[in-house]
């Protein structure tokens, strides 16, 4: 139930760490996700009970549908 994010990847440099990414973890969402998707700002997250949830930018819940 937790979605994570990663962005601004760098090729590895070969040592036991790298950086450059980023990761974002979204808050835990009540039922497993089936499905994760990113439109222009918004993401849609799919849970197992067919149920999807809308979130903007900062992770904000805008919308649940049954």
């Amino acid at each position: 139930g937790v979605a994570r994010e990663w962005n601004k990847l760098v090729p590895h440099e070969g040592g036991e760490s790298s950086a450059g990414a980023t990761k974002r973890e979204w808050q835990t969402i009540p039922h497993a996700l089936t499905q994760v998707a990113r439109a222009g700002d918004r993401y849609f997250f799919g849970d197992e009970n067919g149920g999807l949830e809308v979130r903007g930018p900062q992770g904000k819940e805008l919308q649940t549908l049954p």
